[in-house]
């Protein structure tokens, strides 16, 4: 039979030590390696202004919808999109979504299902 050792319990005083030279080591390093503490800072900086940009100004997606079909299913997929908060809304001919994207007034074209249940083509 072998004894299984128990893992020795240290009091509060040894983690404090741990911790303390745990701190030191990294204030030591961070003032050495000033370039690394740098962009250690600057890239969740960077990171937090990007997804502001897109809170605030990504909010309503431009977006173009050729309806090629006007039955109920077409209207229902229409009227979800809507009320989806991630979309501006405008109903255009192909021809027309085509132009609006090249000039670059949207940034999607959605068609609605055709009668025979086939999907359009999408941009």
């Amino acid at each position: 039979m072998s004894s299984a050792k128990n893992p020795v319990v240290q009091g509060p005083a040894y983690t404090l030590r741990v911790i303390w030279a745990c701190m030191k080591k990294d204030i030591k390093t961070a003032l050495t390696e000033r370039t690394f503490t740098i962009i250690g800072a600057l890239v969740p900086l960077n990171v937090i202004i990007l997804l502001s940009l897109f809170v605030v100004g990504g909010g309503l997606a431009p977006t173009a919808v050729v309806m090629l079909d006007n039955g109920p299913y077409a209207q229902q997929f229409y009227d979800a999109m809507s009320k989806a908060h991630s979309f501006r809304l405008q109903k255009v001919s192909e021809q027309e979504a085509n132009s609006l994207m090249d000039v670059g007034r949207i940034v999607a074209i959605v068609n609605s299902m055709r009668a025979s249940g086939r999907i359009s083509r999408c941009r």
